[in-house]
């Protein structure tokens, strides 16, 4: 697991979750070329990379035009560019995980 405290630009690979740090309004942005092999739980998440894994954008969830998915993503509030892909659920109401329902999408 590796937790960052506030804003994060992620450019290049992680094996492992990422998690913004308790109580902290954290942002993580990751790149056209950055890929997580792991969940993602942040209030804000901007993919254009990659996640094989699930999201968890507490407030809001942006997916650029070459972002891929593979997990479920969890959102408050989600944004997807022409282009981006989802192989999972998506699961409105952003909190942590378990629970079912959501639409399927690919």
């Amino acid at each position: 697991m590796w937790n960052f405290p506030a804003a994060c630009t992620l450019t290049g690979r992680v094996t492992g979750s990422v998690r913004a740090a308790a109580g902290v309004p954290a942002a993580l942005s990751v790149s056209e070329h950055g890929v997580i092999d792991g969940s993602v739980e942040a209030p804000s998440v901007v993919l254009n990379g990659r996640v094989n894994g699930d999201i968890f954008g507490r407030e809001r969830v942006i997916l650029g035009a070459k972002a891929r998915v593979q997990g479920n993503v969890h959102y408050s509030i989600i944004e997807m560019a022409l282009g981006a892909q989802i192989s999972g659920r998506l699961v409105p109401g952003g909190g942590g995980g378990g629970g079912g329902g959501g639409e399927t999408a690919s």
